[in-house]
């Protein structure tokens, strides 16, 4: 009878500590950052992803990029989406992703627009560009006045953000470790975002 009670006591003890041990999963469902290859801008606001890319892309076969809220999933038409490497029709009108949070339940619809520069408004544009990229110490942001700078790692996370009061902005990449980020350039309604590789 003493054996079973230590080995009761055990049991409560190992399963209460491993509820203590327990950590919350995330129930956040967004798109941080979304691209395709070549776009002239991304705009992302609550649910709504809207792209313009320029005249003669083939919407049938883009390749979308994009970072989501940590430990978050997405599908289209329960079909697993993985950045940069997945193909998606938009030749047909809006397509709507289904993003799962972390703690597998909690879920967002998000309907994205890919639509053709109609080259009226294209001087309106958000056009900014980086360099050097790769890069090491320090990257420029041109065409970055008034413009908020934020640089993702591949995980979705933040790891800069300032806002630039220069046409041509120099961020730090001191405190960045060598790999690939995604940096979001915005003003007002429009951003774009590009790709960065670190080298150290």
């Amino acid at each position: 009878m003493r054996i079973f009670t230590i080995a009761a006591i055990l049991f409560m003890a190992i399963t209460g500590f491993a509820q203590n041990m327990t950590i919350t999963e995330s129930n956040l469902t967004s798109f941080l950052t979304y691209e395709v290859p070549s776009q002239v801008t991304s705009t992302i606001g609550n649910g709504v992803i809207d792209v313009i890319v320029p005249q003669g892309t083939n919407l049938a076969t883009l390749v979308p990029s994009f970072t989501l809220d940590a430990g978050a999933t997405a599908t289209i038409n329960d079909i697993a989406q993985v950045s940069g490497t997945t193909v998606v029709d938009f030749s047909n009108g809006p397509v709507t992703y289904k993003v799962t949070a972390e703690d597998g339940v909690t879920t967002q619809d998000w309907v994205v627009t890919v639509s053709i520069e109609s080259g009226i408004d294209a001087d309106a544009q958000l056009q900014a560009t980086i360099y050097p990229n790769p890069a090491n110490e320090y990257v420029i942001v041109e065409n970055a006045e008034n413009a908020t700078i934020t640089i993702y790692n591949v995980l979705g996370t933040v790891v800069s953000q300032s806002i630039s009061n220069q046409t041509n902005y120099q961020v730090s990449l001191s405190k960045l470790a060598k790999g690939t980020y995604l940096v979001n350039i915005q003003k007002g309604p429009q951003q774009i975002t590009k790709k960065l590789s670190v080298v150290k």
